[in-house]
């Protein structure tokens, strides 16, 4: 019928009005497809490896490590980080972890954990928003492993962190006030 507006319609027209800046960019992503690590920092007996993995290969831990990859968000907004990890093999006080830090390493939040009970070679995945993110050029995402034995292994995989461009806008730092005058003004 004439005039009339179906749901289709509506959905449509408003997502058109979405300005497409406010969409999320892709800051960093690795799923280790390439078969390496090229800027992780490692620690530890890790490697690229296919036998536990989302796709082709993933980032494999064995007994304890870490591998850390410096991410900085300058001039983004709204960053968000989503990490994956599965472990085989664990015994008890064994545990693997996806960790951000947003001051350079002195201290991480735990996006995902994985522990003896859940590590039969599931990834499990955590996106999350942590304050300081936004805008930060010292911003750190890792994978640590604490194994005791050999075959306790702990699988990163499909890193992905991204966020709105722009950077954070911030008020002034001065104020002024006062008044002036300026005579007359002629426009021609």
């Amino acid at each position: 019928s004439r005039g009339t507006t179906t749901p289709r319609k509506l959905f449509f027209a408003v997502a058109l009005l979405v300005p497409l800046s406010t969409m999320a960019d892709v800051i960093h992503h690795d799923g280790f497809e390439d078969g390496d690590a090229n800027g992780w920092i490692l620690n530890g007996n890790i490697v690229v490896n296919g036998i536990q993995s989302i796709g082709q290969y993933s980032l494999r831990h064995k007994k304890s490590g870490t591998s850390l990859l410096p991410v900085p968000s300058t001039d983004f907004t709204d960053v968000s980080i989503t990490m994956n990890l599965a472990a085989t093999s664990l015994e008890k006080n064994d545990h693997c972890y996806a960790e951000v830090s947003t001051n350079g390493g002195s201290s991480w939040t735990t996006v995902v954990e994985v522990h003896n009970g859940n590590d039969n070679g599931t990834f499990f995945s955590n996106t999350v928003s942590p304050a300081g993110a936004d805008d930060n050029a010292n911003l750190q995402i890792r994978f640590r492993a604490t194994g005791r034995n050999n075959g306790d292994y702990c699988w990163g995989d499909e890193v992905t962190v991204s966020g709105t461009p722009g950077g954070v806008v911030t008020e002034p730092d001065i104020s002024l006030g006062g008044s002036g005058a300026f005579g007359d003004v002629e426009i021609n």
